[in-house]
């Protein structure tokens, strides 16, 4: 598994993330991104 911050990445349209990792802090106004879910991070 690999972790990509997406400032980093010169399209970023062109990856679409597959789990939304550590939900548990997500802030009120982030929306769930629609894929697998983690509170924390998986193993």
């Amino acid at each position: 598994m690999v972790f990509v911050t997406f400032g980093n990445v010169d399209a970023p349209g062109s990856c679409a993330p597959r789990i939304d990792a550590f939900v548990e802090r997500r802030l009120d106004w982030a929306k769930p991104l629609g894929v697998l879910e983690f509170t924390d991070m998986p193993s």
